[in-house]
């Protein structure tokens, strides 16, 4: 995924910071330490936004029945399932929903893997400003 122009981002976040109706985000993650960090990044481009997060794909397709999302963002590797087929779940459950993938290898070894891309990805490890502009461009 291109990154935003600057001012592309920053007018993501004023209209989520003007907007009167709250978000949704679902991160589903297995490393305990980078959950907190995107809910914290999320915030601070949302204010107000509801973060869940899950551990695995169960967990997550647990979350996409009881909530309705407006971004959910999965790491490619995810404990106890293929990668491909969690993946596939994930995305049949989170229709109209914005839905991105994040991972440590490089987008061409996912094109590779899986076949193409057609997600937005968020690469790892990436910093705050990368984070928090692709988590504007997810939630606006």
């Amino acid at each position: 995924m291109r990154p935003l122009p600057s001012s592309e981002a920053a007018n993501a976040v004023a209209r989520l910071r003007d907007s009167p109706r709250p978000r949704r985000l679902l991160i589903v993650e297995d490393d305990a330490d980078l959950t907190p960090m995107i809910s914290r990044l999320a915030r601070s481009v949302c204010p107000g936004v509801v973060v869940d997060w899950a551990v695995d794909v169960d967990e997550a397709i647990a979350n996409l029945e009881r909530h309705a999302y407006d971004a959910v963002l999965a790491d490619y590797f995810l404990r106890g399932y293929q990668q491909g087929i969690a993946l596939q779940e994930l995305c049949a459950r989170s229709r109209g929903t914005f839905f991105a993938m994040m991972s440590g290898l490089p987008a061409a070894e996912l094109r590779r893997q899986t076949g193409e891309l057609r997600f937005p990805f968020l690469a790892k490890p990436f910093t705050n400003a990368r984070c928090r502009e692709f988590l504007a461009m997810a939630l606006a």
